[in-house]
């Protein structure tokens, strides 16, 4: 019998000792393999029963090495005899137990890892296959369906539209590079305004500089002023009183003799030695006390709205004034309604200055002018008018009925009057209006006194060393014009009534009692602010021993 042709196995693969542990090898993610394991296995054992075919299985058990106790049954194979050398073996070894058996640790580099790897790669090939297959067949669709008309007419819609584009984008261009250039000019005429404002700015500062040092210098100035205004006019006021010589002659009206008529005494009946004028006739008197008060008028610092300045003891205008006032002190009644009367008060002169604002006189001097050209010609006194002081301020117009007349107030009106004039819309707020709203004066200086109050009763007044007693009058240069003659009350009147004439008058006289009046005293009433302008300021106060009206009520 012939000998049996040996078997001839190729085996692919590398011996290798598995890492994976046996508990994990038989889970079922590494079943699918376990066939190609076993494969491996068996050509294994092929192998070893060609080389050594006499080799006895014992032997070759005592030859394997050992297998951890982690290894797999994917990488581990029973090595078994081939069946080409012989039944006898092959039976003895199958019947031996399967530990000992020996193992081989085989590397099993599959299609299937190898195709795992390879994956990525061929789907991306397949992907721009697949990618350019589907351009060609949209280029030949595109091709089919278009006409070379159409085309041609797309074309050029394509190049009307890039010049479109085109020309946008110059345009856009040239607005870029314009608005860049504006911009710089614009940037340009900013910082010129800039600096501009800056230098302005300077010069203002600078300004501010200056005038807070003028302020400073003009505060400084004015304090030494009011020191020293204070030391001569207060401090030395014994001296400024005035004293009348005891071999000055008295006249009827004095201040001891009691209620008189309005007829016994007037500016003719002053008497004095510092001037001539005194001792002339009642024309001639009244031709000079015409030239004696004029209205004077000067150019004041922008900062002073008007300026005061003191009369003399031997001014013969203080002295006339002094006569005037002096010779006008009456008895009141001790109120409104009483039939009592109260003694004529008993003042004492301090010092007399005469008002200088220039925007009040101008204001008065236009209002004659224009009253004169309305009448024409002089207006006819009222009787109560020939014991005031008559003035004439422009001679050649005609008279307007134009006097010296005293007006009474309280210290914060005083000097609202100074520096802005009379003002008809105040008139009577306080002190009641028989004859409507507007500015009150009187020949009489006791009713005007009785509108006055002491300095210390002035609730604002500043801190100045001024007699608590010091009283003011003002003596005001009024054109009354047409005079129209009230003999009752009206305290709805706002502007004087209408003459006989059919013309409007320019003021009102509330005529006192001796003449069919309702009051005691005269009271002239004007009612626009320019016909009247304060002239003098008349600083007394009343004797201790004084028991006027005014006195009295203070006395407790």
């Amino acid at each position: 019998m012939a000998e049996p042709q040996r078997a001839k196995i190729r085996v692919t693969g590398v011996v290798k000792r598995s890492s994976v542990p046996a508990a994990e090898a038989w889970s079922p993610a590494h079943r699918g393999s376990t066939a190609s394991a076993t494969a491996v296995a068996s050509a294994a054992r092929v192998v070893n029963a060609q080389v050594n075919p006499q080799a006895s299985p014992a032997k070759a058990l005592n030859q394997s090495q050992p297998i951890s106790e982690h290894s797999s049954s994917t990488s581990v194979a029973t090595r078994e005899p081939s069946p080409v050398t012989g039944e006898k073996a092959t039976q003895e070894v199958r019947k031996r137990p399967i530990s000992a058996q020996s193992r081989v640790v085989v590397c099993n580099l599959s299609k299937e890892n190898k195709e795992s790897k390879d994956a990525p790669v061929l789907q991306e090939l397949k992907d721009k296959e697949k990618l350019k297959s589907e351009n060609e067949r949209l280029k030949m669709e595109l091709s089919k369906a278009l006409s070379p008309k159409e085309k041609k007419m797309l074309l050029a819609e394509k190049t009307n539209l890039l010049q479109v584009l085109q020309i946008e984008k110059d345009c856009l261009e040239k607005r870029c590079v314009a608005l860049e250039k504006q911009l710089i000019v614009d940037a340009k005429i900013y910082e010129e305004r800039l600096q501009k404002e800056r230098d302005q700015r300077k010069q203002l500062e600078a300004e501010k500089e200056l005038l807070n040092t003028r302020c400073q210098t003009l505060e400084k100035q004015l304090a030494r002023r009011e020191s020293e205004a204070r030391k001569v006019g207060w401090a030395d006021g014994q001296s400024l009183a005035v004293a009348v010589p005891e071999n000055r002659p008295h006249t009827g009206n004095s201040m001891n003799s009691g209620l008189v008529s309005a007829s016994n005494f007037s500016f003719e009946s002053a008497a004095s030695h510092a001037s001539f004028i005194y001792c002339s006739s009642a024309n001639s008197l009244r031709s000079v006390a015409e030239w004696v008060f004029p209205l004077q008028n000067r150019i004041l610092p922008p900062e002073k709205t008007y300026d005061r300045q003191l009369l003399a003891p031997s001014d013969p205008r203080r002295q006339w004034l002094e006569e005037y006032i002096n010779g006008s002190l009456m008895s009141h009644r001790k109120t409104y309604e009483s039939e009592e009367w109260c003694s004529p008060p008993q003042i004492e002169i301090i010092r007399v200055s005469e008002v200088f604002n220039p925007t009040v006189n101008n204001a008065f001097y236009q209002q004659l002018s224009q009253m004169s050209e309305v009448w024409g010609s002089e207006r006819m006194q009222v009787p109560e008018l020939h014991r005031a002081i008559p003035i004439r301020t422009a001679w050649d117009q005609s008279r307007m009925n134009e006097v010296l007349l005293f007006h009474g107030c309280k210290w914060d009106s005083l000097f609202g009057i100074l520096r802005e004039g009379f003002d008809p819309r105040l008139g009577g707020v306080n002190t009641g209006a028989a004859f409507g709203i507007g500015c009150y004066f009187t020949t009489v200086a006791s009713k005007a006194d009785a509108y006055t109050e002491r300095w210390d009763e002035w609730e604002g007044r500043p801190n100045c060393e001024i007699p608590s007693e010091l009283r003011c009058l003002l003596v005001a240069r009024v054109a009354l014009g047409e005079v129209f003659e009230m003999f009752e009350a009206d305290s709805s009147l706002r502007r004087p009534p209408v003459g006989p004439n059919e013309v409007r008058c320019d003021s009102v006289l509330g005529v006192p009692r001796q003449r069919g009046g309702v009051v005691d005293y005269d009271e002239f009433v004007i009612y626009k602010q320019a016909q009247a302008a304060p002239q003098f300021i008349v600083d007394y106060k009343h004797t201790e021993c004084c028991t006027c009206r005014s006195c009295m009520a203070d006395s407790p």
